[in-house]
């Protein structure tokens, strides 16, 4: 919605390069900022959080409004005994400090941590934050689009970046996290192996219809 907004307010600008055309837009955000100011007081607090204060009959409840229609209450009442029971084996260990996160237990701590810092890092290494604060410059700059086109492709580009991150929701307990993590990984690799070549092929005029 935001980039749409913005290529609204880019095109009636008509050029001019007045300064309401990123102003207003900043502003609208706030429409969305302040009833959350509010909202976040009447929010539940997640059953976990409430078990680790001994409140689990609200643990419970909570579990029952997030499940209610798709799960039975027998198999909502196991969740919430899990729960419980997770907690108080913690509580029964103690706090345990930062540095158990580089340990090699029995629970593959390290491992997990390091699997955990390199997706991050190779998600920031993939390139996406340049790709979306920078779509429309690179649209112009790298593929010879103009204001207008690169506008648009961006807010095409950003509304799929919206749609598609509801695909985990239906496929992440259907299909299982790693083999979901493994092929999207792959898939990627190969869109971006083909990218970079039809932006090469752009850059240095190399196609083959260029030459006739």
């Amino acid at each position: 919605m935001v980039y749409w907004i913005d290529y609204a307010f880019s095109k009636s600008d008509n050029g001019r390069a007045s300064s309401y055309i990123w102003r207003v837009p900043t502003i609208l955000q706030c429409i969305f900022l302040i009833p959350m100011i509010f909202i976040i007081w009447v929010i539940p607090e997640t059953p976990r959080w409430l078990a680790a204060r001994d409140r689990n009959e609200e643990a419970l409840e909570v579990l029952t409004r997030l499940n209610k229609g798709k799960m039975s209450q027998e198999e909502i009442q196991s969740i919430h005994t899990d729960i419980v029971r997770t907690v108080a084996i913690e509580k029964s260990i103690g706090a345990g400090s930062w540095s158990d996160l580089l340990k090699s237990d029995s629970i593959q701590s390290r491992r997990r941590f390091l699997i955990a810092c390199a997706i991050q890092a190779f998600q920031q290494l993939g390139g996406i934050n340049a790709l979306v604060y920078y779509s429309g410059t690179l649209f112009q700059k790298s593929l010879g689009f103009d204001a207008n086109l690169s506008g648009l492709m961006s807010g095409f580009l950003n509304t799929w970046f919206f749609l598609a991150s509801f695909i985990p929701w239906f496929l992440i307990d259907r299909v299982g996290r790693r083999p979901l993590l493994l092929s999207m990984i792959s898939l990627m690799a190969a869109v971006m192996a083909v990218q970079t070549g039809l932006v090469y092929q752009t850059q240095n005029k190399t196609s083959i219809a260029r030459k006739f």
